[in-house]
């Protein structure tokens, strides 16, 4: 009897530990979903775009014709790659613009007649020696700095300075002629506030063509003068300028040919 209550006891005992070793299955860690980052939305971003476009829209025309004859002509007299990067370098912040920005400018602004013929117009100045001065000159030789005004006057001086005269119309004006054996002849001018004029007359004579850059100055009673010179062909242009546009004379000498005819321009 004693030995069956013995045998009961191991096998209750061992059942026990068999039971306490079972282990509780594990409980799976539940698992979250990381956010994904938030996207700005069109309300966020369209204030940088509009930003980005408001500055692409703001370019100094002055500043560009500066900056974009300067450039022109390094890259048409230094021919040393190398050389030309670095003045161009120093160029473009001379006129407020990085090589990204000025190139965004040329898309801009290279079209427009007024900006076309004031770069040619300047390119007759420009050589070697001028190119290679660049890297350390302000503005062109001869040139202005433009966008460059002097500080306000302040106080009671200032309000009481006169009004500063301008030209009776500024800007770009063009008109055609013919005589003097001229075919397709045509003239190109631009006024500018400061009284000075620049342009160009081009056409054909004979069944060669020709084109004479000239510059010069309007009186402040709208008298003009300008001459010009290119391989051997001259021009001097007179006339008044009005409200209206320009109207006068043409003179000089195409292919050794004198020539004197009249022009309107508008």
């Amino acid at each position: 009897m004693k030995r069956g209550i013995q045998l009961l006891i191991v096998a209750l005992a061992s059942a026990g530990l068999v039971f306490s070793g079972c282990d509780k299955p594990a409980e799976e860690p539940a698992t979250t979903e990381e956010a994904a980052p938030e996207e700005p939305t069109e309300e966020e971003a369209a204030p940088e775009e509009e930003a980005a476009e408001e500055e692409a829209a703001e370019v100094n025309e002055d500043m560009y014709v500066n900056a974009a004859f300067e450039v022109t002509c390094v890259n048409a007299q230094i021919e040393d790659p190398a050389r030309a990067t670095e003045i161009k370098n120093e160029i473009y912040p001379r006129y407020g613009f990085t090589e990204e920005s000025f190139n965004a400018a040329q898309e801009q602004m290279a079209e427009r007649e007024s900006v076309k013929m004031a770069i040619e117009t300047r390119m007759e100045k420009c050589t070697a020696e001028l190119a290679e001065s660049l890297a350390e000159a302000g503005a062109a030789e001869g040139e202005e700095a433009a966008g460059e005004e002097a500080p306000a006057e302040e106080g009671a001086a200032a309000k009481k300075a006169p009004a500063k005269p301008m030209p009776a119309k500024t800007g770009s004006m063009n008109g055609n002629f013919g005589g003097g054996g001229f075919e397709g002849a045509s003239i190109r001018m631009m006024v500018r506030p400061d009284f000075k004029v620049s342009g160009q007359v081009r056409g054909n004579r004979e069944g060669a063509a020709f084109a004479i850059p000239f510059s010069g100055e309007v009186s402040t009673d709208g008298n003009i003068s300008a001459t010009g010179e290119r391989d051997g062909n001259t021009v001097n242009v007179s006339g008044k300028l009005t409200a209206s546009g320009a109207a006068g004379k043409i003179e000089g000498s195409v292919h050794q040919r004198d020539y004197s005819v009249n022009y309107n321009a508008n």
